[in-house]
């Protein structure tokens, strides 16, 4: 290949995929609608790349190539207006038949995500009363008035359901229960996490319950809405989601805790990738904690190195792979977003700040555990804050001193909840025991929230426009080039 290693050959083709489908993403949809011309230049560009190989003209092509490929790939997941499909009928009548994929809880009514529909593709949410509860696995029949999704309050929630091919909605149908699905390892998952809410709810109260099933499970449906608002005004709201921060946050503690414990680093890799692999399976493999899975297991792969070689090509590739699997996901996905920033914050900005004191005090434990957790802090603030601002419309001004405060006892609640949970059945006591401290723990946080909330300044409201944040983040890139640099030197 013409003066590029192979490295920086994937690295650039990756980078202009993404920048590919990124533009996609802004260009009208009648421009988008080119596939067919846009998958005829990416076969073209990369059959010429191949056949002028060694020439300086390769590399151009395959840049082309990449480019076109992303254009594909994208229109490839923009709606088909065809009969086949259920969002063809919106603004009619219709009788559906399917089965439940997600049934969540917000106030009085209840959102029900219907899939595998009959005699149809696509999604539908449903919105309904609260009761009766419908779960994961149950066929309905709808009598529904289907209607495309509208934006309010400047937020487009038309895009939002898009990420997950949802084009219609049905508001308040006859519903009609037909049975279950069995048939699926997720329909068991599903009933063992329930089981697992009821361990939850059965040993602590409320509002304590709510925040142990958000932090383990992944549900926030019943967090009341002043301690949700509480948790994101301060900066800590990434501890009732399980997203990229939060599994990356874990895993790099879980590291050191493995090497604190003199296990080698490799051993601590493979122990720590092993915990959150069994962690994710534990709660159902939702779709977020798939990828935050995948992004925690690059932050666990960058510690086992210890140094940044190949993590660039990693972080790519996991990329390249929710990309190729949901191209909607870089513009509308907030917590895909959120979740990569996180991580290239923590692989690349907190080996830079650690040092600057990790000599000085890695003889004193607890003071070196609180730093990293610091610094951990610091390296994700620094990437996430634009996105923050851009979408939230505010900004914590101390969230990194709160994180040092609450992020400690995050693998403590984990481990002890896990704990709990072996224990309900043969030792019920010591379950009861555990969930006692976690409420302890949970105290704690709640205290130092309501500390840290009423300080002065702790959130301010602001915006910030897209050619900004693109100047913050393309600063933020040569950073990291000079960083990646001055660590394989």
């Amino acid at each position: 290949m013409f003066k590029l290693s192979r490295s920086k050959t994937f690295q650039v083709c990756s980078l202009v995929f993404i920048f590919g489908i990124a533009i996609s993403s802004f260009l009208p949809v009648s421009i988008r609608q080119f596939s067919l011309y846009f998958f005829a230049i990416f076969i073209f560009s990369l059959v010429a790349s191949i056949l002028f190989w060694r020439t300086k003209l390769a590399i151009f092509l395959l840049i082309i190539s990449s480019l076109f490929f992303g254009f594909w790939r994208y229109s490839l997941s923009l709606p088909v207006l065809s009969p086949d499909y259920v969002y063809y009928y919106n603004e009619r009548k219709i009788d559906l038949v399917g089965q439940v994929i997600e049934a969540r809880t917000k106030g009085k009514i209840q959102k029900i995500k219907i899939d595998k529909i009959r005699g149809f593709k696509g999604k539908v949410l449903v919105i309904t009363n609260l009761y009766p509860r419908y779960y994961y696995g149950d066929i309905l029949r709808l009598e529904c008035h289907l209607k495309p999704p509208q934006s309010f309050k400047n937020f487009d929630y038309p895009r939002f359901l898009a990420q997950d091919n949802i084009y219609s909605l049905c508001y308040y149908p006859e519903i009609s229960f037909l049975g279950q699905n069995k048939n699926s390892i997720y329909f068991y998952l599903n009933k063992f996490k329930q089981k697992l809410s009821k361990i939850i709810n059965y040993n602590l109260g409320e509002p304590e319950s709510s925040l142990v099933n958000a932090i383990i499970l992944g549900n926030k449906d019943n967090i009341p809405k002043f301690w949700r608002e509480k948790f994101f005004c301060i900066g800590i709201g990434h501890i009732l989601a399980i997203s990229g921060m939060h599994i990356g946050i874990l895993a790099t503690i879980l590291m050191f805790v493995f090497i604190e414990l003199g296990l080698w680093r490799k051993t601590a890799f493979w122990l720590s990738s092993l915990f959150i692999f069994l962690y994710i399976i534990l709660i159902g493999a939702p779709a977020s904690a798939v990828r935050a899975g995948v992004m925690g297991f690059l932050v666990l792969l960058a510690l086992s190195y210890g140094r940044l070689r190949n993590i660039t090509n990693s972080l790519l590739l996991a990329l390249l792979i929710l990309l190729l699997i949901n191209p909607k996901s870089l513009r509308d996905d907030v917590g895909l977003q959120l979740s990569f920033l996180a991580v290239l914050g923590i692989v690349y900005f907190y080996p830079f700040f650690n040092k600057i004191l990790e000599d000085k005090i890695k003889h004193w434990r607890i003071l070196d555990f609180f730093w990293k957790i610091f610094c951990i802090s610091l390296a994700v603030q620094i990437t996430i804050w634009p996105i923050s601002l851009f979408y939230f419309s505010r900004i914590s001004l101390i969230s990194i001193l709160s994180n040092l405060f609450v992020v400690g006892a995050l693998p403590i609640i984990i481990s002890l909840v896990l704990a709990a949970f072996l224990f309900y059945i043969v030792l019920p006591q010591m379950s009861s025991l555990l969930f006692l401290v976690v409420k302890f723990l949970l105290d704690y946080i709640m205290a130092v929230s309501d500390l840290f909330y009423k300080m002065p300044y702790a959130c301010i409201g602001g915006s910030i426009n897209l050619f900004f944040m693109f100047a913050y983040y393309l600063i933020l890139f040569i950073i990291i080039l000079k960083l990646k640099k001055a660590s394989l030197s």
